[in-house]
């Protein structure tokens, strides 16, 4: 058989050896997949979506850091119960956020004549 692995020499290993290596290389492949979806999949920080910068800016609504910092607390306890789309009223402003994304897809201020469908969880925050 042709060693493929370039510049890395084949190495016979007696069977300890081998388990010890075995167990090395499964730890680094874990360890791996681990970093990959911590760096990948699960979003450090809250995000928008060009639709929802686009209806912030033509309602002239104003995100700052500490309502960024209210929205990621809010998506972090959304999330541990399982929400997955959900509504966040912050004050006077609602978010439709997908909370495993992390990300607002739109915003809009509150009303008494909003409809919201397809969504299976809310949280009302206030100041």
């Amino acid at each position: 058989m042709i060693n493929r692995i370039v510049n890395q020499p084949a190495v016979p290993v007696n069977g300890s050896e081998q388990n010890m290596f075995t167990q090395e290389l499964v730890r680094k492949r874990q360890n791996s997949f681990i970093d990959i979806l911590q760096d990948n999949m699960i979003p450090d920080e809250v995000s928008f979506s060009a639709h929802a910068l686009s209806r912030l800016h033509q309602r002239n609504i104003v995100v700052n850091d500490q309502i960024k910092a209210n929205l990621e607390n809010a998506i972090d306890k959304i999330a541990i119960k399982g929400g997955r789309e959900s509504l966040i009223m912050l004050d006077e402003v609602v978010y439709l956020v997908s909370i495993p994304n992390k990300k607002v897809i739109t915003a809009l201020e509150a009303s008494d004549e909003n409809v919201f469908t397809n969504i299976d969880s809310a949280l009302l925050m206030t100041n």
